[in-house]
């Protein structure tokens, strides 16, 4: 099936404005609420995901604290799959094809319900565009390429450690067609993202708890997030919450987040 680029681009405006408008009119989320919070309290490892939806939400806030500008990153992150996904589908077939297949990307659930502040969103940045300059340093033989693949398959993995079987995957397709010909460049995609390897002595494991935190009024926003109890040798995470009135089976020992005033 073939689709006009009119057709196209009128589809991808209208779902991304929709998605922009859901960005304001949402309430926050718990999870939001977390990766907020870290991003005030910058580190090398947290309890749930490494560190890189933290480094870029800060890097956000310098323009605004906004959570629907914090938003935008998952907005962003939709837009870049089209364009990997439009690309990929030019290298083996024509143009309406490959506007075919971003348009079915458009409308998948994947990218209409990314909106919301996740980590999800850096790893579909990361991961989509180091596979794409990945497969291109194979073809037009770019030992550059391989590097920056390599670095940004790195930073995919700083964003979500399950990205490790998509290294897995690029190993065997480069073993599989030519590999004495493809393993040098699999080699310097290596190393080049190896350094994204220093975060896992940071990974302090999914310990994280539920619980409830009371509300409060005075203009301030309160939720109810998820709670961390306290782990020994784990300085780092316990300076990163906020003690509060916290009721958890009795727990003493939990923090729970808040967020100042919503810009």
């Amino acid at each position: 099936m073939e689709i006009s680029r009119k057709t196209f681009i009128g589809i991808l405006v209208a779902i991304t404005v929709i998605k922009i408008v859901f960005a304001f009119i949402f309430p926050i989320k718990n999870d939001e609420a977390y990766y907020v919070l870290w991003a005030q309290h910058l580190s090398s490892g947290y309890y749930d995901h490494p560190p890189m939806i933290a480094w870029l939400l800060h890097l956000m806030s310098y323009v605004s604290g906004a959570i629907a500008w914090y938003r935008m990153l998952a907005i962003g992150a939709g837009l870049v799959g089209v364009w990997v996904v439009y690309r990929f589908a030019l290298f083996f077939s024509t143009e309406e094809r490959a506007r075919f297949a971003a348009t079915l990307f458009v409308l998948s659930p994947l990218y209409i319900l990314l909106f919301l502040i996740s980590n999800d969103a850096p790893l579909l940045i990361f991961s989509s565009l180091g596979v794409l300059l990945y497969y291109l340093a194979l073809e037009k033989e770019r030992r550059l390429y391989a590097l920056g693949s390599g670095a940004l398959l790195g930073a995919a993995f700083l964003s979500k450690y399950l990205v490790a079987p998509l290294g897995i995957a690029l190993a065997i397709y480069s073993l599989v067609r030519s590999p004495r010909k493809r393993w040098p460049y699999f080699a310097l995609a290596v190393l080049a993202g190896s350094g994204a390897f220093y975060s896992l002595p940071h990974f302090t494991g999914f310990v994280g708890e539920r619980c409830r935190c009371d509300t409060a009024g005075g203009g301030r926003l309160w939720i109810r997030p998820k709670c961390a109890r306290k782990k020994p040798g784990n300085g780092n995470i316990q300076e990163n919450f906020y003690r509060d009135s916290c009721r958890d089976h009795g727990h003493q020992d939990c923090f729970c987040l808040h967020l100042p005033d919503q810009e």
